[in-house]
């Protein structure tokens, strides 16, 4: 049967968005975990009421956190608790500000990235400067623009589609939160 380049697109498009909704849970899941492991202070695998602020009407953030009400939050406990709703952290906790960053660097509010408008934001933050250094900077922020650029167009047609510039900036935001390096406009 002939090969119909329209459904082709689409089905690439739906690709994408299924391995980007894969990468944010997978980030969001790392993200839960780090979060629990940095408030499991005695590392005995629970997050206790002494392990928590306790506000001055005696409430804390356990009381969300602990599920089967036994005073302490496992990590199943807690991770349930925070996977969900709005101020969880979900798919769509990095998928919110991923867009309005999106936003902003795309320019021309097209469907994708290009090393340009990529080159262009990075840059940005030098147009201010009154100093000898900035061309300096200029330099490094384009080269750190064009590395990011062509770590993350993934299927390497030399533009960015929405799904990889979100699932960079997810993997940004865990290495940023972990303590890795941060090189990327987010």
């Amino acid at each position: 049967s002939p090969i119909n380049p329209a459904g082709a697109v689409r089905q690439s498009a739906a690709n994408f968005q299924s391995s980007s909704d894969r990468v944010l849970d997978l980030v969001s899941a790392q993200m839960r975990q780090f979060y629990f492991q940095n408030n499991d202070y005695n590392n005995d695998g629970f997050i206790t009421r002494d392990e928590t602020h306790v506000a001055k009407d005696g409430t804390t953030i356990l009381d969300k956190w602990d599920l089967n009400r036994d005073g302490k939050a496992s990590f199943e406990e807690f991770d349930k608790a925070r996977s969900q709703g709005a101020s969880g952290v979900n798919r769509d906790s990095i998928r919110r500000p991923a867009t309005r960053m999106w936003e902003r660097i795309n320019t021309d509010q097209n469907d994708h990235l290009t090393r340009e408008e990529v080159i262009a934001y990075y840059i940005s933050f030098y147009d201010h400067l009154d100093d000898p250094r900035v061309r300096n900077y200029r330099e490094r922020a384009q080269r750190n623009a064009v590395d990011f650029f062509v770590k993350n167009d993934s299927d390497i047609d030399q533009k960015m589609s929405f799904s990889e510039y979100e699932d960079a900036y997810a993997k940004q935001m865990l290495s940023t939160l972990t303590g890795g390096p941060i090189n990327s406009p987010i």
